[in-house]
């Protein structure tokens, strides 16, 4: 593992993954229990990424169902702020202050999340 901001990494690119049950219960899960979490029922699957992992974009890209155009804009290094609604969620990119110790403050850090009513999908 490495670290980052503070947070240990694993090298598969998975920063955190949760299901949360809709009754203000939930539980982490890995990635092999995100796809069974996502077929539940009720509850909602958190993914929470490192976004120049390997595993993370091959996920993104091969198992999330997200549409590829939406994976292209969260895996942008640079991709501008905005909500973009879109048929079947929301594009959300969002940008900050770098506040990591010994960096630019100038320099903004961005997050860009794909966001529907059974997952939340966050890329940093």
């Amino acid at each position: 593992m490495t670290q980052a901001s503070g947070t240990l990494l694993r090298p598969d690119g998975l920063i955190a993954a949760f299901y949360l049950d809709g009754e203000g219960g939930g539980e982490a899960i890995d990635w092999g229990d995100i796809a069974d979490r996502r077929r539940r029922d009720r509850g909602l699957v958190w993914v929470h990424l490192q976004g120049d992992a390997f595993e993370s974009r091959r996920w993104l890209a091969r198992e999330s169902g997200i549409a590829p155009d939406i994976v292209e804009t969260m895996l942008e290094r640079h991709a501008r702020p905005r909500c973009a609604p879109h048929e079947a969620g929301v594009l959300l990119v969002l940008h900050g202050v770098n506040m990591e110790p010994d960096s630019e403050r100038q320099r903004m850090v961005s997050i860009q999340l794909w966001v529907t009513a059974r997952i939340v999908v966050s890329v940093r």
